[in-house]
């Protein structure tokens, strides 16, 4: 069985992707069994060879808890060091053992970075060769860095990164810059990374990589006013992950639904997010299912139902407001908290609305609510901009239109685009244009746009 296991870790990352897992999968209990076998006999050099096997089909079938607790156990009797000629299968136990544990912090209290910055120390600690043979340790730092919420950090490294001989590393790296560079707001590049990516998973044949790719250019294209061929990209990207994984194609349906809304098929829109809501919760993934109930509530905003919006963000909050020091909430907790005070808004609760968005930038800086101190998982520059377009709104609706306008340019500069959708985006615009009329509104517009530090100074709002 270890010798399966070796011989099918490679072929996950290749057109044979499918039949590999389906193997593995059909393996699946006297894999375990022969892992427990030799963990017991306390043979730590089979248990690391086991687990540096069987990790990436645990990643790929979304059995994070089982990664976590074999991470645990191999660990225990490996000790301290790694046994000769074993480094990188102690590294990557360490890895996987670190992200697995963080996700599981996430779903339950505190976590974050510093999580990711202890897998940094142990892998510093460790001799390993420049160029590491397993693909996903050649990745572990600017990735460690990436999930740890340093952006600047990981693009310096994937910069740094030194070819490799493994194909999916360079496609990867492309993933990662593409998605980075969505982060910054840098929207061309983002595609241009993120297309160069899907190609190169494409012809290797891995639908997982292929799957991120996806996501990311669907964000390129709702960014760029094309949310049809959001909804493509998007379809694709489901049914990829349903191949891997049931859970992961069920939750992108959530995704899926965000953008065939913008392209106006709102039944179809509403099908796709309660199905990807059902998905999520059956899955665990109360993030998602709180982001589902969150573009639930957009569209009924869109068809003038502001009761049945503000109820759909009810259940978002039920979800969110308890489970604030989780850092997987961060993102759905502040566009929760900003939604709502837009509707209070709508509603002519001004000071409401006011006393929403200041909980949605505290969620965002580690403000005075009972997260302080707890570092969000690489905190998403469209979420800063979701707010800001919200308190931009707020500020027509008080009759600040120079101060609307420069607000509604910085959100398009943390984000790359202004988002047309967006009702905030809609009425915050008419307004300001009327009275600021058309050169005046575009003068304030450009002073927003090109402030220097648009995330410094949007963190430092009040609304």
């Amino acid at each position: 069985f270890l010798d399966l296991a070796e011989r099918a870790e490679p072929q996950l990352r290749t057109r044979d992707q499918l039949i590999w897992l389906e193997l593995l999968s059909a393996e699946h209990d006297n894999l375990s069994a022969a892992l427990r076998h030799v963990v017991a006999a306390g043979n730590a050099g089979a248990g690391l060879r086991f687990f540096r096997s069987l990790s990436w089909f645990w990643i790929l079938r979304n059995y994070d808890t089982e990664a976590r607790d074999w991470s645990a156990e191999v660990l225990r009797i490996a000790g301290d060091a790694p046994p000769d000629g074993l480094s990188e299968e102690y590294a990557i136990c360490h890895l996987v053992a670190t992200i697995t544990k963080a996700a599981s912090d996430a779903g339950a209290e505190g976590g974050g970075s510093a999580d990711f910055g202890r897998a940094l120390e142990v892998l510093d600690r460790l001799t390993l060769p420049a160029e590491p043979d397993h693909p996903l340790l050649a990745m572990a730092v600017p990735m460690l860095s990436f999930m740890g919420g340093d952006a600047e950090g990981a693009y310096k490294q994937l910069q740094a990164l030194p070819e490799h001989r493994d194909p999916w590393v360079t496609a990867t790296r492309r993933i990662m810059t593409g998605h980075l560079g969505l982060n910054a707001g840098d929207v061309e590049s983002a595609a241009v990374d993120l297309a160069d990516g899907a190609a190169m998973f494409e012809e290797q044949g891995d639908r997982f990589g292929l799957v991120g790719c996806l996501v990311g250019l669907a964000q390129v294209a709702i960014a760029q006013g094309r949310p049809d061929e959001a909804v493509r990209a998007l379809e694709q990207a489901r049914d990829h992950a349903a191949a891997l994984s049931g859970d992961m194609g069920g939750v992108l349906g959530i995704s899926l639904g965000e953008a065939r809304a913008r392209a106006g098929d709102i039944e179809g829109a509403r099908a796709n997010l309660k199905d990807g809501v059902r998905s999520a919760e059956l899955a665990g993934e109360l993030d998602d299912a709180a982001t589902g109930y969150v573009q639930l509530a957009e569209v009924a905003r869109h068809a003038g139902d502001l009761a049945e919006a503000d109820d759909l963000l009810r259940r978002s909050l039920s979800i969110v407001e308890s489970r604030m020091r989780r850092p997987d909430m961060f993102a759905v907790g502040a566009t929760t908290f900003s939604r709502l005070g837009c509707i209070a808004e709508l509603q002519g609760d001004l000071e409401g609305a006011a006393a929403w968005q200041q909980r949605a930038i505290d969620v965002l800086t580690g403000g005075p609510d009972d997260h302080r101190g707890v570092v969000a998982i690489l905190p998403i520059n469209r979420t800063l901009a979701v707010v800001v377009d919200g308190i931009a709104a707020l500020a027509a609706a008080r009759g600040e239109h120079a101060r609307a306008a420069e607000l509604l340019g910085l959100a398009h500069a943390l984000q790359g685009f202004s988002d047309g959708w967006s009702p905030e985006v809609a009425r915050a615009t008419a307004a300001a244009r009327a009275a600021l009329g058309d050169a005046g509104f575009e003068a304030a517009y450009a002073r927003g746009r090109n402030r220097d530090s648009a995330r410094a100074e949007a963190l430092a709002l009040r609304p």
